[in-house]
């Protein structure tokens, strides 16, 4: 989660939220929001804006319940990093897009998801990667959205990415 203050405002959840809505987090290390599944199996678009001074913080998770599956947006030295493992889970694929996020200012974010293609924007820079792996091409999610942080709760072995644990309470406090 983002230390001091991170805005999101979610336009991903169709019909739930209005597009005023927002979520605001503090230092709280326990504070997150929990949404439906992102269904990217095979194509979907999630977007989100988001507004934040830290250059640090977790942003966006979800994953296959602790097998080996996920995507996890984070800030990491004011870029916008999307971590994504999927298909046979050989290779972990990172994307690093945009500079200087940690601004205070709005910033809108697509990632979109079409089989073995994902790309990820954030404002007017693009990157994109391309699974290369073997087996089936989908992205096997099964966990809600993690927004902000996880719970807290959960046990380590839940997550695909155990590292998320840690990054979830750590991150610039």
């Amino acid at each position: 989660m983002l230390g001091v203050v991170v805005i999101l405002q979610l336009s991903f959840i169709a019909g739930s939220l209005s597009a005023r809505t927002g979520l605001r987090f503090s230092k709280d290390p326990t504070a997150y929001a929990v949404f439906k599944r992102w269904n990217a199996k095979t194509n979907g678009n999630l977007t989100f804006h988001f507004k934040t001074d830290n250059k640090n913080g977790f942003l966006v998770y979800e994953d296959d319940k602790g097998q080996c599956e996920y995507i996890y947006l984070s800030l990491a030295d004011g870029r916008l990093r999307l971590r994504l493992k999927m298909g046979d889970c050989v290779e972990t694929q990172t994307l690093l897009v945009g500079h200087n996020l940690a601004d205070g200012k709005w910033h809108k974010v697509i990632v979109q998801r079409n089989y073995k293609s994902t790309t990820i924007t954030v404002d007017s820079w693009t990157n994109s990667t391309e699974y290369k792996g073997r087996g089936r091409q989908t992205f096997g999610v099964q966990s809600d959205l993690f927004i902000g942080g996880i719970p807290l709760y959960k046990q380590f072995n839940d997550f695909s990415f155990p590292a998320i644990f840690y990054e979830s309470i750590h991150f610039n406090r």
